[in-house]
């Protein structure tokens, strides 16, 4: 994500990060995570990614230099300069490039990855998912972290931490229940969800038992 996140160390406890629509939706932003390795089952489902692989909105590079580590092709992409900086001193192959712009080798992908809720990038799921289709090659996957719960919003946000606030960006929530409706008349299928259990104890998604965070892996149709 932005600069505000870049700034926020692990060891700071106090360091906490939300996104806050104009009209009142926050998003907590789970910066241990985010800024931390690849947890032990985010590693086990990271195993099951073929590649080569784009890494998209990679941020620190937690999955793309897991992933490098275990010998698999990834390339890692972030808007931000100095969380690809950061991505790369974490052993991540990673340029700053907006995912919107020319990348290396477009089409000849095997898969792509959109986790931390990516596919909010740009405030179009839609427009994001039709870039998808131009990145990874025929029969190639797209594995998208989404909601558990809750309808799919799109919208206009700003990072806060500490009293500090960013400029607002364009910004989309997915969740199961929107998936499918995402889907419909693009060239891509639903062939399996993932489950990765990392979240901490007590943390669940509003209204449900369920903790754990859910990537959708989508196949390219055409």
């Amino acid at each position: 994500m932005s600069e505000l996140i870049s700034d926020v160390r692990r060891s700071d406890h106090n360091g906490v990060c939300q996104l806050r629509s104009e009209c009142g939706v926050v998003i907590d932003l789970h910066i241990d995570r985010y800024l931390g390795q690849a947890s032990r089952a985010e590693r086990r489902f990271l195993r099951s990614v073929a590649g080569p692989v784009v890494d998209i909105g990679c941020g620190p590079g937690r999955a793309a230099a897991y992933l490098r580590e275990q010998g698999t092709v990834a390339l890692g992409l972030d808007a931000s300069a100095r969380l690809a900086e950061l991505a790369r001193s974490n052993g991540a192959l990673c340029i700053n490039r907006n995912v919107f712009d020319p990348i290396p080798f477009e089409g000849r992908w095997h898969s792509v990855l959109l986790l931390d809720g990516n596919i909010g990038i740009g405030g179009d799921p839609f427009k994001m998912l039709g870039r998808l289709s131009e990145i990874v090659e025929s029969g190639g996957r797209a594995y998208v972290e989404v909601d558990a719960v809750g309808p799919t919003q799109q919208l206009t946000v700003r990072e806060h931490r500490r009293g500090s606030m960013g400029a607002p960006f364009a910004w989309a929530v997915v969740s199961m229940a929107g998936i499918d409706d995402l889907i419909t008349n693009a060239d891509w299928r639903c062939h399996a969800v993932h489950t990765i259990r990392d979240r901490p104890t007590g943390e669940r998604w509003p209204g449900t038992n369920r903790s754990d965070r859910l990537v959708v892996e989508l196949e390219r149709t055409s």
